[in-house]
C-alpha cells in the first residue's frame, strides 16, 4: 500500500506512476501502485484485496463492497455474491488505461 498525504481534507497526494484506488461508495480505503514488490502486477493487487477483503481494522476491508479504480476510470469492483461468496468482476482490462503500462 502507498502511504498518502493528506494535507488537506479536500487533497489526497499520491505518487505518480500506475497507480489504483480502492473505494467504498464515497470513502477512499486505500491505494496499491503496481510493480512494488507486493503488487507486481494487476492479478496480484487483485488476490491482495480479496484476502484483505473480510479482514477488519487497519488491514482489511471489513467485508466491504469495493471498487476498484485506475484515473477516473472504474476498473474491477469485489463484492459478495448471494452465497456469500466473494465474486470479483473485472470491467475493464487495466491495459487500457493510459496510467497502467505496468499492468
Amino acid at each position: 500500500m502507498l502511504k498518502v498525504d493528506k494535507s488537506s481534507s479536500d487533497t489526497i497526494i499520491i505518487p505518480a506512476g500506475p497507480t489504483f484506488l480502492v473505494t467504498h461508495g464515497g470513502d477512499w480505503l486505500g491505494s496499491y501502485r503496481l510493480g512494488s514488490p507486493a503488487t507486481p502486477t494487476f492479478g496480484a493487487m487483485l488476490r491482495d484485496i480479496a484476502r484483505r477483503h473480510a479482514l477488519s481494522g487497519t488491514v482489511g476491508f471489513a467485508g466491504k463492497d469495493l471498487a476498484i479504480w485506475g484515473g477516473d476510470r472504474l476498473v474491477a469492483v469485489l463484492r459478495r455474491g448471494a452465497n456469500g461468496r466473494l465474486k470479483i468482476i473485472q470491467v475493464i482490462d487495466p491495459k487500457q488505461l493510459p496510467l497502467a503500462a505496468a499492468c
